[in-house]
């Protein structure tokens, strides 16, 4: 179910709600937090970067070192700007802040050029910050790593490991996030799943269609077509058997996915 930011009036779905309000509004994604300490974090850096009538537009609108929020369009009706600026100059000074590194996330590097970073992303870590200023993603053991801010050129799912890609920098997220989008990039999983595949299947190759399905904007890890109310994308999966267990209570399959759906 979408709902809108009360910064900006921008509609969004539930899973785009806390990046978006990261940089729009942050206050309101934690507001402990931002009161206990990430409020101050922000105005020291922003205060390093930023001074005159945009510095004074930005404490309005995030209350730095003012104790009252102001709307944007206060801010912008004061400074003689379109309220576009005012929103544009918020979401820039939101976006260069830097992106805290945590050494404890665990970092093992596949892969590294000038360009690209590769690391084996086990399970069980996101792979950005809930929020700006938050630490424990894949991205902030990277920048530990690596000692600047990377670019995730793809998703993987909490709870999925496998390679994770990054660019190093901003020309190559936008290369590789071009490539990823026109599915130029190819990928491989190794599943280990219960029962004997090729006794069900009778061949070692062959396709997986079940579609993925978007109830509220949240999606299933279950729903496929099937679904009552549920609006479906294609999903195409082709499968090799590689082996059996000798009890053939498991298979192991080789997975390439040719459409790139969340959860697929």
């Amino acid at each position: 179910m979408a709902t809108s930011c009360p910064r900006c009036s921008r509609p969004l779905k539930k899973r785009d709600r806390t990046g978006h309000f990261a940089i729009c509004c942050p206050y309101e994604l934690e507001p402990d937090a931002w009161a206990g300490g990430d409020r101050q974090t922000v105005a020291t850096l922003l205060r390093a970067r930023y001074d005159g009538e945009e510095w004074t537009a930005l404490d309005a609108l995030l209350g730095l070192e003012r104790s009252r929020i102001e709307n944007v369009d206060a801010v912008a009706r004061r400074a003689g700007w379109p309220r576009e600026r005012a929103l544009g100059l918020l979401h820039t000074a939101m976006r260069s802040l830097p992106l805290p590194a945590d050494a404890s996330v665990p970092i093992r590097v596949i892969h590294r050029d000038a360009h690209v970073l590769v690391v084996d992303k086990p399970p069980g870590y996101e792979v950005s910050p809930a929020k700006r200023l938050a630490i424990g993603s894949m991205v902030n053991g990277a920048v530990a790593h690596v000692g600047h801010d990377v670019y995730p050129a793809h998703r993987l799912d909490r709870d999925t490991s496998g390679c994770l890609c990054f660019a190093l920098d901003k020309a190559s997220a936008r290369r590789l996030g071009a490539s990823f989008q026109r599915n130029l990039v190819h990928k491989e999983y190794l599943a280990v799943v219960s029962g004997d595949v090729l006794a069900s299947q009778d061949r070692r190759d062959f396709t997986v269609t079940a579609r993925i399905c978007e109830v509220d904007g949240d999606t299933s890890v279950r729903s496929t077509v099937q679904s009552d109310g549920c609006r479906s994308q294609e999903a195409l999966t082709t499968m090799r058997v590689l082996g059996t267990s000798a009890g053939t209570s498991y298979s192991l399959l080789l997975a390439k996915p040719t459409t790139g759906r969340t959860h697929q």
